[in-house]
């Protein structure tokens, strides 16, 4: 696997690049070429120039061209000029996927579907116009397999079509490009920067990229609490510095607000989920180039042979040259390209997601890893002294950290059970209301009663602590087997609470009996067989706390009449 790099300002010049950079021999490969052409100028003569200039010479070649904000290769800082990536694949298969929008637009369902039948499928690089809520919708509801990863990055939005895949303009739409191998390997870095500086609060209302409400307040209302920003012609520009904070399981995402509407609604660049969490910060450049360069220094026993990077563009223009210092720090270890986005695309375990403000890279490598020198960076860390900003900022942190790290330990003494460390009554009865609060015929929830059967027996035989050994596995397996929007406590005693939220029949009968498999095949003290009853019931208008929990309990009651071990859904 091979990377080579160049900008081109002329078009009699591209010759002597190519025999400068010693391309001669792509001519004649027949491994596959995957060809990335980064303008900030649009596709205007130079670059057709180009593209046409590269069909001509190249066989088995896929030539992308993006709009961007910046573009940057190797340890040489962001370019103005038009930039050609060229990366030679010679144990791996690609196939790019265009989705135009505008047009007859693939399904999602087709798209997963190709995605799920594509052998070998090991890497997908996603490349976006920009982000509105119904392309959003589309990306953010891609299935991959658990084991393929995803990157990429969303174009500038300064010229209409901000893609170009081959000679087909997207203005609307994105790129996907399928690489296929059984020995590509993929190590990547992403890291925002931005450092949450307040308590943690709630989005109690949110759809889409709107959030609605926070902790039950217009959602303006409380940022600008924080951040004195007003509702005017400059609020996208002044948000920029101020981005909202999602702590999601595995990875912290940033969104940009970049709208109000007179209901106080905040729109932001990318999804938001009611009933998460959410911070507000403010970015540290100095901390993010010290995570950059700590990553740097362990690419040596991964070996990479190229890299690719993605800068979201309020890093270069809050960060300013520490934003270019970090994207120029891995190009001294391998071949890199990127460019400067509107929005970050990366995968968790087969999930789509958008960040921004984030900074990733992504090292590749075909086959095993080679011995390298050790690492000797040509690009040296910034040693001037910190701005008072910086000082400041570092300040509030520390300051923030320890408070919030005092209060997580009072909220969770508070709030969480002591002996399985789910959420305990009280917590449940808050997290119930607040669904309640929000619920509606499109967003609906359901509530699980679980009650482990016979249980006052196995107390009574083997003694309180198997008892409380059995209490703590289950607690266990119940969360391994919900998603990390679902909820789930100690109700009391043997009896647990799930709150399944976006569930219809089908996905809720799918989640009881897992949880009833799950129980029924666990190796529990004494070798044991436990078993669980559960009863079940769907939000209905009109509800209140009172009447869910009583058909959920009559549920309950039902499934124990029946035999146990069984769900019933009232």
């Amino acid at each position: 696997m091979k990377q080579w790099s160049f900008v081109i300002s002329q078009q009699h010049s591209l010759s002597q690049i190519w025999e400068a950079k010693g391309l001669q021999a792509l001519v004649a490969s027949q491994h596959p070429k995957l060809v990335f052409i980064y303008t900030r100028s649009g596709f205007d003569d130079l670059y057709a120039f180009v593209q046409r200039w590269l069909e001509e010479k190249l066989d088995n070649v896929e030539i992308i061209g993006v709009i961007t904000g910046g573009h940057f290769m190797d340890s040489s800082p962001g370019s103005q000029q038009l930039m050609v990536s060229i990366t030679l694949f010679e144990q791996s298969y690609i196939q790019v996927l265009p989705v135009n929008m505008q047009l007859s637009p693939l399904s999602t369902l087709t798209i997963n579907q190709i995605l799920h039948h594509t052998p070998n499928l090991s890497l997908v690089m996603l490349l976006s116009t920009l982000v509105d809520d119904s392309l959003l919708d589309v990306v953010l509801n891609l299935q991959l397999p658990e084991q393929t990863q995803l990157f990429g990055g969303v174009a500038s939005p300064v010229h209409p079509a901000g893609l170009l895949c081959g000679r087909d303009p997207l203005q609307k739409g994105f790129v996907l490009v399928l690489i296929q191998s059984q020995n590509l390997h993929c190590h990547t870095f992403s890291y925002t920067g931005w450092l949450p500086m307040t308590k943690n609060r709630r989005i109690t209302d949110a759809q889409g990229s709107w959030i609605k409400s926070i902790d039950n307040q217009p959602a303006f209302e409380v940022y600008h609490n924080y951040t004195t920003i007003e509702n005017d012609n400059q609020f996208a520009h002044d948000a920029l510095a101020f981005p909202v904070l999602l702590p999601r399981p595995s990875l912290l995402l940033s969104r940009v607000p970049v709208e109000v509407n007179n209901a106080g609604h905040i729109r932001v660049a990318g999804d938001v989920l009611p009933g998460e969490s959410i911070s507000f910060g403010y970015g540290d450049a100095q901390r993010s180039l010290a995570q950059m360069d700590n990553w740097c220094a362990t690419l040596a026993d991964f070996s990479p042979q190229v890299l690719f990077g993605y800068s979201c563009m309020i890093r270069n223009m809050l960060f300013a040259d520490y934003a270019w210092q970090e994207t120029m720090l891995p190009g001294s270890l391998a071949p890199l390209s990127g460019f400067v986005t509107w929005g970050e695309y990366s995968s968790v375990k087969g999930k789509v997601t958008l960040n921004n403000t984030s900074l990733l890279m992504v090292a590749l490598r075909e086959g095993d890893a080679q011995p390298v020198q050790a690492r000797t960076a040509s690009v040296p860390v910034p040693q001037t002294r910190p701005s008072l900003m910086s000082r400041l900022v570092n300040f509030m942190y520390v300051a923030s950290e320890e408070l919030r790290e005092h209060n997580q330990q009072l909220s969770t003494q508070a709030q969480t059970d002591k002996l399985t460390g789910l959420y305990n009554r009280y917590r449940l009865d808050s997290e119930l209301l607040s669904l309640i609060n929000q619920a509606s015929p499109a967003r609906n929830f359901s509530l699980v009663l679980m009650d482990i059967d016979h249980f006052k027996q196995v107390n009574d035989a083997y003694g309180h602590l198997t008892g409380d050994s059995i209490l703590r596995q289950i607690s266990e397996l119940v969360c391994n087997q919900l998603r990390w929007q679902d909820i789930a406590g100690r109700w009391g005693g043997e009896e647990f609470m799930l709150l399944i939220t976006d569930s219809d029949n089908t996905q809720l009968t799918a989640v009881l009996k897992r949880l009833q498999q799950a129980i029924a095949h666990a190796t529990m003290p004494f070798e044991l067989t436990i078993t669980c009853s559960f009863g079940a019931t769907y939000w209905q208008s009109g509800d209140d706390e009172r009447s869910i929990l009583q058909r959920a309990d009559m549920a309950l009651y039902n499934a124990k009449a029946q035999g146990r071990n069984r769900f019933v859904i009232g």
